[in-house]
Order: structure tokens, then sequence, then C-alpha cells
């Protein structure tokens, strides 16, 4: 009993103690920023905007039981605003100013490809402050698979890697668009580098169509013949299109025996394949 009650009374202490971690002000949560995209975005995709006019306050709780939530909520109207490619927003009154209290969500969907800009401003109702905020997202149709294979080629007279005392020292070589055909380094293996992406108007093509994502339903599906790339979270320098190493499917793997490395991507009905024999 007196246990209990010790720990009764320790959580009421607990629940009776609240720090304001951040004054009030008005805030807009977006995955987007100003400057020009480097990756695009199929039409379709929605974007979250959270938008808040708030303090934030944390109230301590036993062990691992403190919650951070919006306190001192003040009375604020957010517009939303498209320009330069059509979007549908939900709740469509955020069009023209729709009245919140605190926090609120408000949806943008692209519908229709083109650089689509975005503006967000909060006012206050009572003080009329403002706060606005604009971004770009690049919205283009997926007009092709990208199957972007790269590898240091065998010179046998100048060794890749050299067995040292303890260790091997390894030279790095340049990265060269895949061939039909090379020679396979016997000792020290192959680097291959590939690249699996959509591409449309210039841009690699983001595989999710919600910002942030929650899934990725244009993934690409890979599938490899008797010689197998490993999947890998590496960005490898030398790519064609740099700007694709954070959303595409990246493999390496750095082979010593001859051997065909034979590739089929998809992504719906757009599809690319390459083969590098290995001899």
């Amino acid at each position: 009993m007196k246990a209990w009650l010790a720990l009764t009374s320790l959580a009421a202490l607990a629940g009776c103690t609240t720090e304001r971690i951040e004054d009030v002000a008005p805030r807009i949560r977006w995955s987007l920023d100003e400057k020009p995209p480097a990756i695009a975005f199929v039409p379709g995709t929605e974007l979250d905007v959270f938008v808040e006019w708030a303090a934030l306050c944390r109230t301590e709780g036993l062990p691992d039981t403190s919650t951070t939530k919006t306190c001192d909520e003040q009375a604020f109207q957010a517009t939303v605003r498209c320009e330069g490619a059509p979007c549908e927003i939900d709740p469509p009154a955020a069009g023209a100013g729709l009245e919140l209290k605190g926090q609120g969500r408000v949806g943008v969907r692209a519908t229709a490809p083109g650089d689509l800009s975005i503006e967000v401003a909060l006012e206050h109702l009572d003080t009329h402050e403002q706060l606005v905020k604009r971004g770009v997202l690049a919205i283009r149709d997926l007009e092709r698979v990208v199957a972007d294979c790269i590898y240091q080629a065998y010179d046998p007279t100048m060794p890749r890697c050299e067995q040292r005392t303890g260790y091997v020292l390894c030279q790095d070589r340049p990265w060269l668009t895949c061939p039909a055909s090379a020679a396979a380094d016997p000792v020290w293996g192959t680097p291959i580098s590939l690249w699996i992406y959509g591409e449309g108007g210039g841009y690699p093509i983001s595989p999710t169509t919600t910002i942030p994502s929650n899934g990725r339903p244009l993934l690409p599906i890979v599938t490899f013949g008797a010689l197998v790339l490993a999947e890998t979270d590496y960005v490898q320098g030398g790519h064609a299109d740099a700007r694709a190493g954070t959303n595409a499917l990246k493999f390496q793997a750095t082979p010593k025996v001859p051997g065909t490395l034979s590739v089929h991507a998809a992504i719906d009905s757009f599809t690319a394949d390459r083969v590098l024999q290995l001899q």
C-alpha cells in the first residue's frame, strides 16, 4: 500500500510540471524549400502542410512519459496559393483563407505537369502579424526508366590494388560507362555501380507520391540474370546524374570471375535493360 501511494504521489507531482520550450509563434512545417528542385514528382503527388500559431509546452511525467504539445493556442488564418501549375487544396477554404485555432493541416495535390510554386501565408486574427513561406515542386510525367551502369576498367599492367605488409592498398580508378563487354580483374575484382530510377522532363523522378513520404509506389522492379549486384545505400560518385542518388535504387559489386550482368528494370509500363559481359 505504501509503495502504491508513493508511486501515485510521484505521478501527481510529475504531472504538474510543465515547461514551455518554445514561445508563442507561427510555424509552417513542410518538406519543401525555395531553392530550385533537384528531383521531380509525378502529377497526383500530395504535399502535407502543417500550420500552427501557439507555444510548445512539455509536461513531465514518470520516466518515459513526458509529452510535448501546443499550448496558449492563437486564432489565425491560413491561406494557400498555387502558381505555375494547377493544384487542388484540401480543404478548399484554405485557398481563400481558412480560420484555425492553434494548429491545422492543409493538403496540396499537384494535378498536372509544370513548375508548381506554393505559397502559404498565416495571419494572426487579432494582431495581423504574418508569416509567409514559399516553395517549388517540379511536376513531371514519367517518361523512361534509367539503368545507369558504371565500372572501373581492368588494366593488367596497372593493378588496381597491391598487397602491403598487413594491409591492401587500392587506387581509385576513373569510373566509366559500362560497355557491352569488359575484362574481369581476376585478383582484385571489377568494381561495378548501378543506379535504377525513373526520369521525366530532364529530372530524376521521385518514387513517392506523398510528401512527406508514405510509401514508394514508383520504385523500380529490378531483376538480375546470373550475376547479381548487392543493393546498397552508398551514393557512388561518377554517375550521369548525381541528383538521382537520393532516390535511385543503388547496387554494387566487385566480381572477380567472368560472367554476364543482365539487368531488367520496370516502372509500370516503362522498362530498361543493360547487359555487361565480363570476360
